[in-house]
């Protein structure tokens, strides 16, 4: 392998709006600090005499450098025995650091090595001590011709380096213009990126990891991009660009809605939304969740702060931190968790599926009809849990809400998560809702209310919003993003 000539290091700009962006690597740039890399502790190193080294220039350029993943990551990329990528980790919680692992798919399995380096002399590097190398590509390449394996213990070989994706991005390519948004783990920024499959220039959010972020939140972060990589396409769903690791901050980029949450766009127009809006919200949150259903995605956090609106006030489901696509979940840590909107199998038994997340979407509709008030106003949550596990309590709906609705989610809140019906059926449903309450528009008579078949509800093929609904119904003219983030209230 070629070492290049020279790599530059990677930029991460940011710029007030408005003002002129200088070139790439221009006047005016702030560089991201690297961490130093360091030599992982062994068994007969203390961890005082930990050896810090720098990233070598030859690893930064190398294609099948990934940067700062989690194992898990790694493992997905690797597909055949054999296949291989390095890639940054770091040890365990209040070490501190990061070092170069090497990962490879072996019989059976995979291998994560350490790279290590030699404290005296010329300080070469090595995976086992029968091979050591100047430079990490040469110890690679010797691996290779010399057919030797990259861990005695597993006799991982090494066969073919596994390229980094066009998802990852590089932080060069990422200008950061405004902070719009904050939340525990990171921060919310209005940015443009390169989009490197065509070199268009694209308007984006960027949540950006905080720098002193705990490893548990960092794992977290990847996940939430990892969830969001999933081929997940439905214009009711907010879709991920790509994610930069190459370097510190991680970031992930994805599509932009410059109208913020809709929870804070409820609150701020309490009383001026219209019924017919509502509908509008629910009818696109139900396509949306039944997307993920379909791709047995459980988002684990339904909720309206969980709900963006683009430029033209459509809903876009968001937030994966929590998402899982296993189908079913057992998870026993609710301290964090918003207990208001879980349902009564996972308050008692910890138990997430495809169907919590039907109680908690039923929430959710509650939330826009009552103006982005919090659910079971008055109580807090052992008050709230108490109620529904031991009285099985149900909120009543405000009384603007349509009786069909309320018909909808009354089977949304069966206690029997067996009796609720599929996401699919809740959004077919909504859909003839909104579309029987549209004659409202034009000042005449909706038709008469009848019960709601659900049931049959589940044949309907088409979840999206009409064509004409959702150009029509909005009442929030277009204008550029940079404009309407000057007001925005965008929560992570």
């Amino acid at each position: 392998m070629k070492i290049p000539a020279e790599s530059k290091d990677v930029v991460l700009r940011e710029f007030i709006p408005g003002a002129t962006v200088p070139p790439t690597g221009g006047g005016g740039s702030k560089e991201t600090v690297t961490p130093p890399l360091i030599t992982p502790p062994q068994d007969d190193i203390p961890a005082l005499e930990v050896l810090t080294i720098q990233m070598p220039i030859e690893v930064k350029a190398c294609k099948f450098y990934h940067g700062i993943i989690p194992r898990l990551d790694a493992e997905l990329s690797l597909r055949y025995v054999g296949d291989y990528l390095l890639r940054r980790t770091e040890p365990k919680e209040g070490i501190g650091g990061q070092y170069l692992t090497i990962s490879v798919k072996r019989e059976g399995g995979f291998v994560h090595v350490p790279l290590s380096q030699d404290k005296e002399g010329s300080k070469q590097y090595y995976f086992i001590p029968a091979i050591k190398e100047n430079t990490i590509l040469d110890l690679i390449d010797a691996h290779h011709a010399k057919a030797q394996p990259i861990c005695t213990v597993w006799n991982a070989y090494l066969r073919k380096a596994v390229n980094r994706s066009t998802w990852i991005i590089s932080h060069e390519d990422v200008i950061l213009y405004k902070k719009i948004g904050s939340g525990a783990f990171g921060e919310v920024f209005l940015a443009r990126m390169i989009d490197p499959t065509s070199e268009y220039v694209l308007d984006c959010a960027v949540k950006k990891l905080k720098q002193e972020a705990s490893l548990d939140a960092k794992l977290r972060f990847m996940k939430e991009a990892r969830m969001m990589r999933k081929v997940y396409k439905h214009k009711h769903v907010v879709m991920i660009f790509g994610i930069a690791t190459l370097n510190s901050p991680l970031l992930i980029l994805m599509e932009l809605c410059p109208n913020g949450s809709l929870i804070s766009y409820l609150r701020k127009n309490k009383g001026k939304v219209t019924v017919l809006d509502k509908l509008r919200f629910s009818q696109e949150a139900s396509s949306g969740l039944a997307y993920l259903e379909k791709m047995n995605c459980i988002h684990r956090d339904v909720a309206a702060r969980n709900c963006l609106l683009s430029s033209r006030n459509e809903i876009k489901i968001s937030d994966y931190g929590l998402a899982d696509d296993r189908g079913m979940v057992i998870d026993h840590s609710l301290d964090k968790l918003p207990i208001k909107w879980l349902a009564p199998e996972t308050m008692q038994d910890k138990i997430y599926s495809l169907k919590s997340d039907i109680w908690a979407f039923g929430i959710m509709i509650w939330e826009i009809f009552a103006d982005g008030d919090e659910p079971y106003p008055g109580l807090n949550n052992v008050q709230a849990r108490a109620k529904i596990v031991v009285f099985d309590y149900r909120m009543k709906f405000p009384e603007e809400t349509p009786i069909e609705v309320i018909q909808v989610i009354d089977i949304c809140w069966n206690k029997n998560p067996d009796k609720r019906q599929t996401m699919s059926a809740h959004a077919s449903a909504l859909q003839q809702i909104y579309e029987m309450k549209i004659p409202l528009l034009f000042n005449t008579a909706s038709p008469t209310s009848q019960p709601m078949n659900i049931g049959a509800c589940e044949t309907a093929t088409n979840t999206n919003t009409p064509a004409s609904a959702s150009t029509d119904m909005t009442q929030v003219p277009f204008s550029p993003p940079s404009q309407n983030m000057e007001n925005s209230t965008y929560q992570q």
